[in-house]
């Protein structure tokens, strides 16, 4: 059985927030969005695909195969361009360790092959902005 994931991670100074769509033989399986604690797009993106690892993981979804729109995360992850954040290099180190435990491919597309996953980052994000504005103004008042 194939498992297809894609991935985004968004980042806004207000937040960051990672989404994975998982599909078996083509059919939705599983979405999910969550804030992730990155100050970054890149580590976003990094806390995307360990989310879908683990998922699949803990679902018994061997060896799946990651999309994501990140060339430079794909890059560093396959060691074709060399890793010059240190922050990075530990979600890099990170990936690569559960790799070697559970199989799985990581492959760049094109930002539209992802847009599902980008679309659900950034409606959590907007939406959580609203909701922690609209709580503080409760409080102020």
């Amino acid at each position: 059985m194939i498992t297809q994931c894609f991935v985004d991670g968004s980042y806004r100074p207000h937040g960051a927030a990672a989404a994975v769509i998982i599909y078996r033989n083509r059919k939705e399986v599983f979405r999910t969005v969550k804030p992730v604690p990155s100050n970054s797009s890149m580590a976003a993106e990094c806390e995307a695909v360990l989310l879908a690892v683990n998922l699949c993981y803990i679902n018994n979804y061997v060896q799946p195969v990651i999309f994501s729109d990140s060339k430079t995360l794909c890059d560093q992850f396959y060691g074709r361009t060399r890793i010059r954040n240190k922050n990075l290099a530990y979600y890099i180190f990170a990936l690569k360790e559960i790799e070697r435990r559970f199989p799985f491919q990581l492959k760049h597309v094109k930002r539209d092959d992802v847009y599902i996953p980008d679309q659900i980052c950034k409606n959590w994000l907007e939406d959580a902005h609203k909701y922690f504005t609209d709580l503080k103004k409760e409080y102020e008042s």
